[in-house]
């Protein structure tokens, strides 16, 4: 009898054991998840609202705004770059122009170029009589801002019997932030006629960005025009 009661003790007090164990694991369980959920909510209330009262959805609509904001505020100052380089000089800013390209000619200047290689013979005169922006040619509308049409006239001075061509004649277009344009070919290419013997007279056709002023140059010859220049605008 006596071996019966202490069995049944070991028995009650071995459950015992095991029960305290196990709301000692439930307890620690317990507080660790309290913990994750705390760190999860970083400053939230139950509510989902932070330590300043805003709700999460706010806050993700106030990131959006800062996110659009910043945006806008690069092309707001796309727009302005832009602007200044298209406003209208003053005579000062002109001549400051004039002044970093001391060589550069005018519109009615004739510049000079001649050559003799071995591979090629030639001597010839330039003149940019005029230019014109448009903002299509025969049903084309440009990439960029508008087509430049530099209206050039080409003089022969070895009378070479061969028509003069452009298209073999170096010859490209840089704006005021210096980026360069090539002139267009094929369908928009423009032939030259020859009035006088051996003159020849045509348009030079380039894609270009909007700009205060452009520089042409032919082979090693530099022209400088200015967008208040233009003789014609559609």
């Amino acid at each position: 009898m006596k071996k019966l009661i202490w069995f049944l003790s070991m028995v009650l007090i071995s459950v015992l054991l095991i029960a305290c164990s196990s709301d000692d694991n439930n307890n620690q369980n317990n507080s660790e998840g309290d913990a994750v959920a705390n760190e999860e909510n970083n400053g939230n209330d139950v509510n989902g609202n932070d330590n300043e009262g805003n709700t999460i959805d706010e806050r993700n609509d106030s990131n959006e705004n800062n996110v659009e904001d910043d945006a806008t505020d690069e092309d707001s100052e796309e727009t302005n770059t832009k602007e200044e380089d298209t406003e209208e000089l003053s005579e000062a800013d002109k001549q400051e122009i004039l002044d970093e390209y001391p060589d550069a000619f005018r519109i009615g200047d004739t510049a000079h170029f001649e050559r003799s290689d071995g591979i090629s013979n030639e001597d010839l005169e330039f003149k940019i009589n005029s230019f014109k922006m448009v903002d299509e040619i025969e049903g084309t509308e440009p990439k960029n801002d508008a087509f430049l049409l530099v209206n050039l006239t080409v003089k022969d001075l070895l009378e070479i019997e061969e028509d003069i061509t452009m298209e073999f004649i170096r010859v490209n277009v840089r704006d005021s932030e210096d980026d360069i344009f090539r002139k267009e070919e094929d369908e928009l290419f423009q032939e030259f006629e020859e009035g006088e013997p051996y003159v020849y007279t045509g348009d030079l056709v380039f894609d270009v960005e909007e700009s205060n002023y452009y520089r042409v140059s032919i082979y090693d010859l530099e022209f400088l025009i200015f967008k208040d220049e233009v003789s014609e605008s559609e």
